[in-house]
């Protein structure tokens, strides 16, 4: 019996030590969940702007080959996301780790999502 009891509080700890670590992890760099959550979004705009380049080679591709020299026109995109999401309220933490794991586990459709608003807020359809 003292074995099954000592199973069970093994696994307890393991549960509890992995929630932890769910919680703990996007504060790594410090900050708050939801400034790391809204790291990891502008983190995927270069890519964005790379699908948004595939999409327009004219419009975007050419502009961004010729003046993204150590990253200008990514940096100005990342930017324009970053104050974008000032504008906008402060979310619980509850939907910023949320936001942070669908991030991080579904980038490519992160990615894709983002190409389709600058597209959008770029007038580029």
């Amino acid at each position: 019996m003292r074995k099954g009891k000592r199973l069970r509080a093994a696994f307890g700890w393991i549960v509890i030590l992995f929630i932890l670590f769910i919680l703990w992890y996007p504060l790594r760099n410090g900050g708050s969940i939801c400034e790391a959550a809204k790291n990891e979004i502008v983190q995927q705009v270069p890519y964005a702007v790379e699908i948004l380049a595939a999409r327009h080679p004219v419009k975007v591709g050419i502009l961004r080959s010729a003046l993204n020299e150590e990253g200008m026109i990514d940096k100005v995109a990342q930017e324009y996301v970053r104050t974008s999401m000032i504008s906008q309220q402060n979310p619980n933490k509850f939907v910023c780790y949320l936001t942070y794991y669908i991030v991080v586990f579904i980038k490519d459709n992160v990615r894709n999502a983002q190409a389709d608003w600058l597209e959008k807020q770029l007038n580029l359809k």
